[in-house]
Formats: C-alpha cells, sequence, structure tokens
C-alpha cells in the first residue's frame, strides 16, 4: 500500500450480536472501500486489531509525528 493511500481509507463494516453459552459475541464483516477486499471477524477485538494495522496505529510513530 503507497504512503498516500494509507493517509485515507475507507471501509464499509458491518457487526451483528451472535447469542452462545457466555452471552453475546458480536461478529464483524469489513470490506476496504478501495480494493474491495473483504474479510470477517470473529469478535469486535480482532476488528479492532485489524484496523490498528491497517492504519499503523499498532506501531510506534515516527520521530515527529
Amino acid at each position: 500500500m503507497s504512503e498516500s493511500s494509507k493517509e485515507y481509507q475507507a471501509f464499509l463494516v458491518r457487526i451483528w450480536p451472535v447469542k452462545d453459552k457466555e452471552g453475546v459475541t458480536w461478529r464483524a464483516y469489513i470490506t476496504n472501500a478501495h480494493t474491495s477486499e473483504s474479510r470477517g471477524f470473529a469478535n469486535l477485538e480482532e476488528l479492532f486489531d485489524y484496523l490498528r494495522q491497517q492504519t499503523c496505529l499498532g506501531s510506534k510513530p515516527k520521530e515527529g509525528e
């Protein structure tokens, strides 16, 4: 992914509850609006981890940022 495309990203995110023995788990499905790539997630934490990776929030900022 180019540096300019990392400055702006667009996703369609779908979330829905699924009842299980422990209560309710939220599932998620995300589609990249630029590439149409789609991916499903078993819970919201997996979705958030993915978004952190896509936006580089999971890494340390460069000096001066």
